[in-house]
């Protein structure tokens, strides 16, 4: 009786330090180094083949969008952080961005109401030439979600990499895509992400000129000492295992502090 009682404790102490210690590693902390930058592109429930991998469903992002409330995570847009860069305002204890590229028509109509739901905001690059077409965002859309608080970033005009073009087709693809877009009502378009995540000098010095910020597809942590022009993101794809798609999005959100890690070693070791 005595043997089976020390047995019954040895189990209960055992379970309680396992419980405590998955609390701990589940509970994600205020990264002091930077704040984490998401890559979405598809929230939809259809998707077709192509384009799978680049979607999330609906339930599991408002799933995600939960995660991030629960762990103190305040959403902020690009636009806040070069603000609160020159000391206009300050951030929240805990920020992060999300960003959707490509502007698809699925952002006005599944994950503007999740957003809006939770009164969060979020950064959409739109490619400019594909804007009114099928199966993308009209300049209605547009609009009202900018009106909302959404920032609507540039994604270039035809979605094509940038690095390696001539000087006119850099130009049309960085400055007159924004122009395009201010010209159909579309304000304070301050930020850039690189289609297909590419570029070289020559394009880096014109967004430099006609940009305050752009997106890289280089997963890590940002903080006012990133440069603006090459902010890391962490894309988050369709989840592997819809059972797991909350565990596996908390791996993406770690996986930026290991990147930034990576990066700092790297770095130092190459001094």
């Amino acid at each position: 009786m005595e043997r089976k009682f020390f047995q019954f404790l040895l189990l209960t102490i055992s379970m309680t330090i396992a419980i405590f210690f998955y609390k701990i590693a589940t509970i994600k902390i205020p990264d002091p180094n930077g704040f984490p930058i998401l890559e979405y592109h598809m929230i939809t429930a259809n998707p077709d083949e192509t384009s799978r991998i680049y979607s999330v469903p609906p339930e599991i992002f408002a799933e995600q969008m939960d995660f991030l409330i629960e762990h103190g995570y305040q959403t902020i847009t690009i636009r806040d952080y070069i603000r609160a860069s020159h000391g206009e305002i300050e951030l929240p204890m805990n920020p992060i961005i999300l960003t959707f590229d490509d502007g698809y028509s699925d952002n006005y109509s599944d994950l503007f109401p999740i957003l809006k739901s939770r009164n969060m905001v979020a950064v959409i690059f739109v490619v400019s030439n594909l804007v009114n077409q099928p199966g993308y965002l009209t300049w209605d859309q547009i609009r009202e979600m900018q009106s909302y608080g959404i920032e609507i970033g540039c994604h270039g005009a035809n979605h094509i990499s940038i690095e390696n073009l001539s000087d006119e087709s850099q130009r049309h693809e960085i400055i007159d895509s924004k122009k395009f877009l201010q010209y159909n009502g579309i304000y304070n378009v301050m930020s850039f992400s690189y289609p297909n995540g590419k570029y070289d000098q020559k394009s880096l010095e014109l967004i430099f000129e006609n940009y305050s910020a752009a997106v890289t597809g280089d997963a890590g942590l940002n903080n006012f000492s990133t440069d603006s022009i090459l902010l890391q993101r962490t894309n988050i794809p369709l989840p592997k295992i819809e059972s797991l798609a909350v565990f596996e999005f908390d791996l993406r959100l770690k996986k930026c502090s290991v990147m930034t890690e990576l990066n700092i070693h790297q770095h130092k070791n190459k001094e």
